[in-house]
């Protein structure tokens, strides 16, 4: 008997601590499944190679306004979340080159960064 409920217990911890790996990795790691928001504006790199796209997306009644930026590049239509932050209502986008953008003071490598407020 007492095996038993080592083993129901075992399973039992094992199957939760799989589960919330498993929500950890898709609510906080991948930034695939943010929400879509409201598109606010659009910006141009300075060779028009690439556009970040800002979006305002609410949180309803119990969360506060967040910014979310799509690096869009025009050649092949590739779409990729690269800034996601929170307590934000605007966004100030100036690009430094074709590959470095600054949003709202965080400057990132289009190709190598992504700015997720919930991994700072």
């Amino acid at each position: 008997m007492k095996k038993l409920c080592v083993a129901a217990l075992t399973a039992l911890f094992l199957v939760a601590f799989l589960t919330s790996c498993g929500i950890t990795n898709f609510l906080f790691r991948d930034m695939s499944n943010l929400p879509e928001g409201e598109f606010i504006s659009s910006h141009d790199s300075p060779s028009k190679v690439y556009t970040v796209n800002i979006y305002l997306c609410g949180g309803g009644a119990t969360t506060d306004f967040s910014i979310r930026g799509e690096l869009v590049c025009n050649d092949d239509e590739s779409v990729k979340n690269i800034y996601w932050s929170y307590h934000e209502r605007e966004a100030e986008v100036d690009w430094i080159d074709d590959e470095t953008v600054t949003i709202n003071a965080k400057t990132l490598n289009i190709l190598d960064d992504v700015y997720d407020f919930r991994k700072q």
